[in-house]
């Protein structure tokens, strides 16, 4: 299955240094867990990398038109480590940031999600920002995903992104003038899953295992009448509005 969508929204600027936290419709205490995004356009670098306190990993790479999709756990102490690291980061619990010195910046940069004290937070920075003691642990992290060796991925991902800012420009351009978003319901949303949780949780890539079940959201997407394709689509919620981005997984 090939869907020709791009890894990171284009309209999210590389540079660009920012925090927020998102509140989602699940109010029950939530594992420890770390979804992040790396890129570096000079070196052609553009990865995911998700880990979790139960040790269990996934890492989607792009080489080109080639995608690697590695799956696996790892020992707890790795994640442990840098969780222990994105917790006390000062980038990570600060709120003002001054981004006036990075509107040039072309290295690695580093777009991270992580729940604190039960809060989602989200902050995208370079890398060279963080602490050694940060670096470190996610170098660890990372070699320990290269050990798990590449297996059977899922169909695709789906992963949602708030609407705001340059994407709610460019929704602007695509939809009607006076065209706006229906709300739905959280009960509504639970109809399917995939796209429930993708949207309670931003920028997370949620695997879709079968055809089956990129057919099942293709049907969501079609009876309720969402603005886009199946690939990339809009949907109104309680909780904001979203541009939801079904990824390739092979």
């Amino acid at each position: 299955m090939k869907i020709k969508n791009s890894f990171f929204p284009a309209a999210l600027a590389l540079c660009a240094l920012s925090l927020f936290a998102f509140k989602g419709y699940e109010k029950e205490k939530v594992s420890d867990i770390v979804w992040l995004e790396i890129s570096h356009p000079k070196k052609n670098v553009n990865y995911y990398l998700e880990a979790d306190s139960n040790g269990n990993l996934l890492m989607r790479e792009i080489f080109g038109k080639k995608i690697v999709v590695r799956r696996g756990t790892v020992k707890k102490m790795f994640f442990n480590d840098f969780y222990r690291e994105v917790r006390n980061s000062e980038i990570v619990t600060q709120q003002n940031l001054d981004t006036s010195k990075m509107m040039f910046y072309k290295g690695e940069v580093i777009k991270l999600s992580a729940y604190i004290s039960g809060e989602l937070k989200r902050v995208s920075s370079p890398m060279n920002k963080f602490s050694e003691a940060f670096i470190y642990a996610f170098n660890e992290l990372k070699k320990q995903a290269y050990k798990i060796k590449p297996g059977t991925p899922p169909a695709a991902f789906i992963t949602s992104v708030p609407l705001d800012g340059p994407l709610y420009d460019d929704f602007q351009k695509k939809a009607s003038k006076d065209y706006k978003l229906l709300t739905m319901e959280a009960k509504e949303l639970r109809s399917n899953l995939h796209l429930f949780k993708s949207v309670n949780e931003p920028h997370r890539m949620i695997p879709l295992e079968s055809e089956d079940e990129v057919s099942e959201l293709s049907d969501f997407i079609y009876n309720n009448k969402l603005f886009g394709m199946k690939s990339l689509f809009y949907i109104g919620t309680t909780r904001g509005n979203f541009q939801c981005s079904v990824l390739d997984a092979k």
